[in-house]
């Protein structure tokens, strides 16, 4: 699958031109300065809260009320820092019908919204058969993933080791044990997952991780 975020280009103004209909005196003419001497303004980075950030903290909930009432099966996402606040809200979006018949490998897309509830990200998932049993069959990511040969653990957080493709490695993301009785009884309902990776990566590169943290939960563990 490619994931791919892309920041939301400011609005273009057009330009207009003054007409006046008698002749007006006309003041002196400056000339500009020097294109070079003039300070460039650089466009704020709309993913400007994952610059400073080594981990990520993400919690998961299904929205109950959307599938007892037949209208979708649908996740929402909160993204925190290890500090613990709030930077992202991830809202699922998809037809009402695929929760329900084609449960972790549904099409999607994802809305990755800040604290302003602008839209930072948008992420898309088409749908692609795979199995569980031998899985990444069809899913395709712009980044390199190794976990272990078996995604489902007792009593201990599951890693999986993310690298460059020159084989230099870049972070891990894990999905974190809560406990037995969640295991369970709510993993369907709630989950937690981390990401730790390396402060001096672009936000491009730290959000395109978080974008395969995600699509590691809709392979292995979303039901």
């Amino acid at each position: 699958m490619m994931m791919q975020a892309a920041p939301i280009p400011p609005a273009l103004s057009e330009p207009y031109e003054a007409f006046v209909k008698e002749p007006v005196q006309q003041p002196p003419e400056v000339k500009p300065a020097d294109e070079d001497t003039q300070p460039q303004v650089e466009p704020e980075n709309v993913l400007h809260d994952l610059t400073s950030v080594g981990r990520l903290c993400i919690t998961k909930r299904l929205q109950v009320k959307s599938v007892l009432f037949l209208r979708g099966k649908k996740n929402r996402f909160l993204v925190r820092t290890q500090e613990n606040n709030l930077i992202y809200k991830i809202q699922e979006q998809n037809s009402w019908w695929v929760g329900y018949f084609c449960y972790g490998l549904r099409p999607l897309q994802l809305h990755v919204r800040d604290g302003t509830g602008a839209e930072v990200m948008r992420i898309y998932r088409p749908y692609a058969c795979t199995s569980r049993i031998f899985p990444c069959q069809l899913q395709r990511i712009q980044l390199y993933v190794t976990g272990p040969r078996v995604t489902i653990s007792f009593f201990r957080d599951i890693q999986f080791h993310i690298y460059r493709t020159d084989g230099t490695a870049v972070g891990s993301t894990c999905k974190r044990w809560q406990g037995i009785l969640h295991a369970m009884f709510f993993a369907p309902v709630s989950d937690k997952f981390g990401i730790a990776f390396e402060r001096d990566l672009s936000v491009e590169e730290k959000a395109l991780l978080l974008a395969a943290t995600l699509l590691l939960d809709y392979m292995y563990y979303d039901v």
